[in-house]
């Protein structure tokens, strides 16, 4: 057979192959469409008879307040628990601690019982203790439930009151002993990193297979203001260098390429077993199968194409992914980096040179991409993200390589594993430095519109810019015109509160926001914020969490149920996680209680947890008297909650916390009697004296118990208090209490939000507004 005819023939079989490759893609866009629709249909039949919904329907509706869009709300103090045994389908992962400090655990799980009768439909449980749970664990628990929100994949949040791990019956299965490996390789790599220096041994794990139930809370919101978190989100990096890895090694063993491509898609697979199956795992999981899949046959694939039917293939077998954030953004900086990157680069080559260009291009484009979506979650834009991921770009690919290579090293002999951990430590160092270095500079969080509107209007302005830096319009002129007016119409949004939020000192601990005559106090610790009391309106509430940049409440504390202390709840609605309330005492009170959104505990003296890095107690009210009393309209009486034998000042709650190398107390609006009662309280908390701030009780009225400020002997004092008010608060008489005490005073209808700053010299004033008289 003559060359020619041989190529002729090759060309022929390629040709087949090709043929064969585009009818298995439409093949399989065909039926698992429909195949698709079909299981979405079965499981909401099966799912509307559950045993787990008929619970969910007989719950009365107090129960059925949907948590927060962007956290778990535990069921409310009282809720029924149920018997349920459930079988994990996922890794667990961290939530924020809950109220009393301990931390909280969140998995994928499958009911297999319900009140004892059988049911099969996917939860999201939430524990105290699920760190050492796996994959396939069965448990038997006691829990709450609450259903999702409405088109969710899952049924319901679970929320364990107790658990009891159930011994498997009989031998284990293969896929038993698998994941029994695939932990003890995540296991290893955390061991194997431990002794690194700082952060770097909870990060590298991160970097390397996506682990990061180590990380601190602080070094992890230091990523999320510099744009740093995808580098823990296992993505296309992460699998391109396991496939390049696996693909090399085949090679220097001899193997053709066919083979190797076979042994890149087995080592793809074995990856997204050890990582679990995260969204944007899966995402770059199937666009390169597509791509290798392309590659058997001798073409390869364009990107932009694979990006799509990826995404498509990934929505038909699971739709849900459609509301993942994670999935959107892992979709939308693909996308961002494929179709921008290029055009970007050669716009930047203009001015600078080549390398830079691309190195500068990549990060851009990923941040135009995902910008619109991340507003959704955070109505922020980072100033520092572009910068951050220019920095960390050549110490990323390094430390996992590394990373992914103790994973391995340490399973065949741990001290090769820490050898590699330990070279990974400088460019995880590095990043580390990145991250903390660029999120405490001033001002890198610009303020923006929020929700949808806000999407959509960066969505506009991203669109108008790339529309006129990478097109020469013929007319030019009428681009810029518009250009120009819809960056003026942006600046009037966002310029103002930027400005306003650039004047505020980055390291306050504690602010006491002008909301007029009443109370909204904000603490603040390693990303986690506080509010006590909400002031008397929403709007002046919202202006001053925007000004300070909170966006989130982790922990509410409702000291009492008055106008000038609850009237702004409205603000804050859905945007709690936990909330601690005075016993309320009226149907209404009840109803304000529900409008947050949030699992609302009744705070009782002795209640405590954690906030970031300060421990926090409730000091009052007192345990109830048993003395009878008659029932009130919320239908508790004073044998059952605390407090209600008082008035509702005296029986506000008083909360306070120690940490950071300062001490506070908030008196709430409580009496002159009340106060002389806590007194004893805070004598043996340490407290009396050892108080370095208190909040002044009652806006500084005139029914104060001098004695009580004598003995915690503050450094610093907060008067929140509305300016020209009609009670003619604060009082001459608190006022000299504080000055014969040489304690230094914010008043609020003076100073405006006043700020207590934690410095290395210790606790500082400082305010925000007009300083008359400072």
């Amino acid at each position: 057979m003559s060359a020619p005819e041989g190529r002729e023939l090759e060309a022929e079989d390629l040709a087949s192959v090709r043929r064969i490759i585009r009818t298995a893609v439409v093949a399989t866009l065909v039926f698992v469409a429909p195949a698709s629709s079909l299981t979405i249909a079965a499981e909401a039949a099966h799912s509307a008879s559950d045993a787990l919904t008929t619970l969910l329907s007989e719950l009365p509706d107090g129960r059925k307040t949907l948590p927060p869009r962007d956290g778990y709300a535990a069921a409310p103090a009282g809720a029924p628990s149920f018997a349920l045994n459930v079988r994990t389908s996922g890794r667990p992962r961290t939530l924020a601690p809950g109220f009393s400090g301990e931390p909280r655990w969140l998995v994928a799980a499958r009911t297999e019982t319900v009140r004892g009768e059988p049911s099969d439909v996917p939860v999201l449980l939430i524990a105290a203790d699920l760190a050492s749970v796996r994959p396939g664990t069965a448990l038997e628990i006691d829990a709450t439930v609450r259903p999702t929100d409405p088109g969710t994949r899952e049924i319901a949040w679970v929320s364990a009151r107790s658990q009891r791990v159930l011994p498997e019956a009989g031998e284990r299965t293969p896929l038993a002993l698998l994941t029994d490996g695939l932990d003890g390789l995540r296991i290893g790599l955390v061991r194997a990193a431990a002794p690194l220096p700082g952060s770097s041994g909870t990060l590298l794990p991160g970097l390397a297979i996506g682990e990061t139930s180590e990380l601190p809370e602080d070094l992890d919101q230091a990523m999320r203001d510099t744009g740093l978190t995808h580098l823990v989100a296992v993505s296309g990096a992460n699998c391109a260098v396991v496939i390049a890895g696996a693909s090399w090694l085949a090679a220097l063993l001899g193997a053709g390429r066919r083979l190797r491509i076979a042994i890149g898609l087995g080592a793809l697979g074995g990856f997204v077993l050890l990582v679990g199956p995260d969204p944007s795992v899966l995402r770059a999981a199937v666009m390169a199968t597509i791509v290798l899949i392309f590659l058997i046959g001798g073409r390869p694939g364009r990107g932009f194409p694979v990006l799509c039917t990826a995404a498509t293939l990934l929505l038909l077998i699971d739709p849900g992914l459609a509301r993942d954030f994670g999935f959107a953004l892992s979709v939308a900086a693909t996308a961002g980096i494929l179709l921008l990157s290029a055009p970007l680069t050669a716009l930047l080559s203009r001015w600078l040179p080549g390398w830079l260009s691309l190195a500068l291009a990549l990060p851009l484009a990923a941040q135009l991409a995902c910008g619109p979506i991340l507003i959704l979650l955070r109505p922020e834009i980072s100033l520092t993200a572009i910068p951050a991921n220019f920095l960390a770009a050549p110490a990323a690919p390094i430390a996992t390589v590394l990373g992914l290579l103790a994973c391995l090293a340490q399973a065949l002999w741990l001290p090769a594993g820490i050898a590699f951990a330990w070279v990974a430590w400088l460019p995880t160092a590095w990043i580390i430095a990145v991250a903390r270095t660029l999120s405490a500079l001033p001002g890198t969080q610009l303020p923006w519109l929020p929700g949808l509107v806000g999407a959509l209007c960066l969505l506009l302005v991203t669109a108008l810019l790339l529309g006129l830096l990478l097109h020469r319009a013929r007319r030019l002129r009428w681009g810029v015109s518009l250009a120009m007016t819809l960056a003026l119409v942006t600046a009037i949004a966002i310029l103002p509160g930027h400005l306003a939020r650039a004047g505020v000192p980055r390291s306050w601990t504690i602010a006491a926001c002008d909301v007029g005559q009443g109370d909204a106090i904000l603490v603040r610790s390693s990303g986690r914020t506080a509010l006590i009391d909400a002031g008397p309106d929403p709007e002046v509430l919202a202006g001053c969490l925007s000004l300070l940049g909170v966006s989130r409440i982790d922990l509410f504390v409702l000291t009492h149920f008055d106008a000038d202390h609850a009237g702004g709840i409205s603000a804050i609605a859905g945007r709690v996680d936990t909330a601690l309330i005075a016993a309320p005492r009226t149907p209404g009170n009840v109803e304000t209680a529900r409008s947050l959104g949030a699992g609302t505990t009744v705070a009782r003296e002795g209640d405590s947890g954690t906030l970031g890095t300060l421990r926090w107690n409730v000091f009052w009210p007192p345990a109830p008297r048993a003395v009878p009393a008659k029932q009130n309209g919320a239908g508790h009486t004073s044998g059952d909650l605390p407090g209600l034998d008082m008035s509702p000042n005296d029986a506000g709650v008083v909360w306070g916390f120690r940490g950071e190398g300062m001490s506070a107390v908030f008196l709430a609006d409580l009496g002159a009697g009340a106060q002389s009662m806590l007194l004893p309280v805070l004598t043996e908390w340490g407290l009396a004296p050892g108080t370095d701030i208190v909040k002044v009780a009652h806006h500084g009225s005139a029914d104060q118990d001098p004695e009580l400020y004598r003995a915690i002997r503050p450094r610093f004092a907060l008067i929140s208090v509305g300016a020209r008010n009609g009670y003619g608060h604060p009082r001459r008489e608190i006022i000299e209490v504080l000055a014969r005490g040489n304690v230094r005073t914010g008043r609020t209808d003076i100073d405006g939000t006043v700020l207590i700053l934690n410095t290395p010299d210790g606790p500082r004033l400082s305010y925000v507004g007009m300083e008359r008289g400072k």
